[in-house]
């Protein structure tokens, strides 16, 4: 079939849920009915969901993540439109005003050489133990004609004015742990420049001037009054919800949504994003069942490669030897294999995260690998024998005992 196509997210999400919605069904007849032979039927549904979502647990995380990533193009632009805000750069610059002061607390600017018309700054309470406090600083600046020269000039004015009020108090202080209280800040700062002329450098470089951080962002907006144009990165960076926090990015992106567009949707005519690369255009194209045909196709393959290397490793490693084999660590111990995942800090490559992923035999009439699970003292003991190795190669390693 070559519908639904993946770019139909709010589709392909629905027909993925369908089978758990059909499996539960029995749930509310069994309310409007009251009939006792739908708690058997209750039961089998809820039984037959689970199995569902254990079965296809990778496959709806790794979707959920390319709807997402979807989701972040579709809605990311090289030029928005809209005339809602005004014709003018009087009227524009009065409609942003208000709604800034709408959606923060004014603020009075240090000195600097460029004052901006209007200097708000947001203080949200976190309740995640990533931040303390997200902090949302929106300034905006007016002027006639923004050049390559006065437009650096403004983002590093800018900064410094936002730097002179970004002190956040935390007004849930005494209802959170330790951790909570020491998470660090989370920045989200945007400046919004209106111009009557924009040199065509600033068009492309206002993207390029977007900076985003583990905990702060700085997002740079112009805007175009005299066309009804507005330029700023929007594609939103990809969290997995519960797991990780909210990228800063992502914040500042919704507060210039919100100040820009009144949070309504820019005109369809605006410019879209160019792709970065051919493989996101063929996603986007691919019908749901070819992606999913394809991500077992390379489920099976990438599951045939490794039970091919536990055999090998089996059969060459002597007892107590490991090997460090692309992302994975594996150890023969006990006339069997442990494999063990790692993850490398991305600023140090010697840090690392160590964690055991199965446990393999393999007998003399076996085709193929069995697994096995592990005592927790067997798992321990594992643990502690492949990271003090691990150290005297120079690493340094984290793990967590069960």
């Amino acid at each position: 079939m070559k519908y639904p196509k993946m770019k139909q997210t709010g589709l392909c999400n629905f027909i993925l849920i369908l089978p758990v919605l059909i499996c539960l069904l029995p749930i509310p007849l069994g309310i409007i009915t009251n009939k006792g032979i739908f708690g058997l039927l209750c039961f089998i549904g809820f039984i037959l969901a689970l199995v569902y979502l254990f079965k296809n647990f990778v496959f709806l995380m790794t979707t959920d993540a390319v709807f997402k990533f979807i989701k972040a193009k579709r809605k990311d632009a090289l030029e928005f439109r809209t005339d809602k805000n005004g014709r003018s750069r009087a009227e524009i610059e009065q409609r942003i005003t208000m709604r800034c002061e709408a959606f923060g607390k004014k603020q009075t600017a240090g000195k600097t050489k460029l004052q901006p018309v209007c200097l708000v700054q947001k203080i949200s309470q976190s309740v995640m133990e990533d931040y303390s406090v997200i902090n949302k600083n929106v300034a905006v600046f007016s002027l006639d004609s923004l050049t390559q020269d006065n437009f650096n000039e403004i983002i590093v004015q800018t900064q410094k004015c936002i730097k002179s009020v970004s002190n956040s108090r935390d007004a849930l202080k005494f209802l959170k742990d330790k951790k909570q209280r020491n998470a660090p800040v989370c920045r989200a700062d945007t400046v919004i420049i209106l111009a009557d002329r924009v040199d065509e450098y600033v068009k492309e470089a206002v993207r390029d001037k977007s900076v985003s951080h583990d905990f702060d962002c700085f997002l740079p907006c112009v805007v175009d009054c005299t066309n009804g144009t507005y330029y700023f990165n929007a594609c939103r960076e990809f969290f997995s919800q519960g797991m990780t926090p909210k990228p800063p990015k992502n914040y500042a992106i919704a507060a210039a949504h919100k100040i820009l567009f009144s949070g309504k949707p820019p005109y369809k005519t605006s410019v879209p994003a160019i792709q970065k690369g051919s493989e996101d255009e063929e996603v986007m194209k691919q019908s749901l069942w070819d992606f999913y045909k394809e991500f077992k196709n390379d489920d099976y393959e990438q599951d045939k490669k490794l039970r091919k290397q536990v055999c090998n490793y089996i059969r060459t490693l002597d007892e107590g030897e490991f090997e460090i084999n692309d992302d994975f660590i594996f150890l023969k111990q006990n006339s069997q294999l442990i494999t063990f995942s790692f993850l490398s800090d991305e600023e140090n490559k010697m840090n690392i995260l160590l964690t055991i992923e199965k446990t393999y035999y393999l007998n003399k009439n076996d085709r193929y690998p069995k697994t096995k699970l592990l005592k927790k003292i067997e798992k321990n003991a594992a643990l502690h024998y492949v990271a003090d190795e691990l150290k005297k190669q120079g690493y340094e390693v984290e793990f967590i005992e069960e």
